[in-house]
């Protein structure tokens, strides 16, 4: 069978025919103008069509159902059906109901019932169309048939030449996902000047920032959400995400703009509140807002306010506890002020790849 991604094409009809199509064993029911309440997961912005909106569900485990506005292009994941709660079930205007019969990893294929005018909806396999030939992120390369975590050449807008980065291509958090620092052992030391934050430093195969004005260039390109892993060990993890992430450039001092929090209640958020709309500062260019120079003293970089709710770029520790004035990675909503992470990583993707 061909690698390149099937699409298909599903007409909705402007009378309330049912139009069915089926492929290995997954199929939708659906009905328009009306949503399912009270059983809300989780909401996704800017969802270019239902197929993607169902790709999404795919990705839940508990995820059953989405209802999906089609002008605005929200999707939202749902952990019941119509037939579990009929009493939840409300007339919506603009909103259409898509119910999964059975999952499995086949192409979402809709069993659909629309009231309004004649339209055409082009029905994508995951993942969803073909990428430019020269992939200018990890989720071009996703789309191009990539399935395998590793190094990998992109090409930005504005830069002469290619550059590696490390892909997440697993289908943990979707696949696709653009590494931009990583944090796991201490071998590479983070306690550095602007210029080398400017480049970026370490190895991709293991601890790295893969440099400001990268990233610059790389959020300037396309809307892209962020992705924070937080883990003490294999069994104490959790993540945060943002809705939007862009980065601007050093004439700006690399100043921070970050959307919606969309992580767990478990996690928090420690971008927002300190972070957001701050530039960038090192130990010897300070932007902060504090009367010290933060960069020196949480001994890292990052865009510091007064002081941090966040020092991802902090000192590593191999131990979780900190001393008395000791300072490492914290998330300070989940980690408080006393612990110190152990792995961590920032990835990006465009928003409208979902998550």
């Amino acid at each position: 069978m061909s690698t390149k991604w099937l699409l298909r094409t599903i007409i909705f009809f402007e009378s309330h025919a049912q139009v069915l199509s089926r492929s290995s064993g997954f199929s939708q029911s659906a009905g328009s103008n009306i949503a399912l309440k009270n059983h809300l997961l989780r909401s996704v912005k800017r969802v270019r069509s239902p197929a993607r909106c169902l790709a999404n569900c795919l990705r839940e485990p508990e995820c059953l159902a989405v209802n999906y506005k089609d002008l605005s292009g929200i999707c939202e994941l749902i952990d019941g059906t119509k037939t579990e709660y009929p009493g939840d079930v409300k007339e919506e205007s603009g909103w259409m109901y898509y119910e999964l019969e059975t999952r499995t990893k086949a192409a979402p294929v809709l069993l659909a019932t629309e009231a309004s005018t004649t339209r055409t909806l082009t029905q994508e396999r995951l993942p969803s169309t073909t990428a430019d030939p020269k992939p200018k992120d990890c989720w071009d390369h996703f789309q191009n048939g990539e399935t395998i975590s590793g190094i990998y050449t992109i090409f930005v807008k504005g830069r002469a030449e290619g550059l590696d980065v490390y892909c997440q291509m697993d289908q943990y958090g979707g696949g696709g996902w653009t590494k931009i620092q990583k944090r796991n052992s201490g071998n590479v030391g983070f306690y550095r000047d602007w210029t080398e934050y400017k480049t970026g430093f370490g190895d991709l195969n293991g601890e790295f920032w893969i440099g400001l004005e990268n990233i610059h260039l790389l959020t300037s390109q396309d809307d892209y959400q962020l992705r924070v892993l937080l883990l003490f060990d294999n069994y104490d993890w959790t993540y945060a995400m943002y809705d939007s992430f862009h980065v601007s450039d050093e004439n700006d001092n690399y100043t921070l703009t970050i959307g919606t929090f969309t992580g767990t209640t478990k996690t928090g958020d420690s971008m927002i509140g300190q972070h957001n709309g701050m530039p960038w500062s090192t130990y010897d260019n300070d932007n902060d807002n504090a009367e010290g120079n933060c960069a020196e003293i949480y001994h890292g970089a990052w865009w510091y306010n007064d002081c941090q709710t966040s020092n991802l770029n902090g000192p590593y520790r191999r131990y979780r506890y900190l001393g008395s004035n000791e300072k490492g990675i914290t998330w300070e909503s989940w980690t408080g002020v006393d612990e110190s992470l152990r792995n961590v990583d920032m990835k990006i993707k465009p928003l409208s790849a979902g998550n």
